[in-house]
């Protein structure tokens, strides 16, 4: 598959995920995309678009919304402020993933002390 082909697919279906997860019917994205239902019913069943947490919908719309911003051309000031907020938003959210992971927010290396 080539770069362009993979591109416009990872596109569709990462627009169909986050329409569905707006509350979109499958049928209703299919038209909008021009694709087809069962495409997107397979992915559904097969990513568990349906089993998704929060935390995963809430990044997904985050990164559409981010690469919709960056491509946009040309850009106005509010566009800019807009990415910058979901940057520091992304930076929240790999914080929360990094608590997950060790239960600390912060790392913590082999010289520096915890404060109690």
């Amino acid at each position: 598959m080539d770069k362009v082909v993979e591109s416009e697919y990872r596109e569709q279906f990462v627009s169909a995920r986050t329409l569905l997860w707006m509350g979109w019917r499958p049928s209703r994205i299919a038209e909008h995309l021009d694709i087809s239902p069962q495409l997107i019913n397979a992915w559904r069943k097969r990513f568990k678009w349906d089993d998704a947490p929060p935390m995963e919908r809430v990044e997904s719309s985050l990164e559409s919304r981010m690469i919709q911003l960056i491509f946009k051309d040309p850009k106005e000031g509010k566009d800019y402020k807009e990415i910058d907020l979901l940057g520091r938003q992304f930076e929240r959210l790999a914080r929360v993933h990094k608590y997950e992971e060790t239960g600390r927010e912060l790392y913590i290396g082999a010289g520096d002390r915890e404060h109690d």
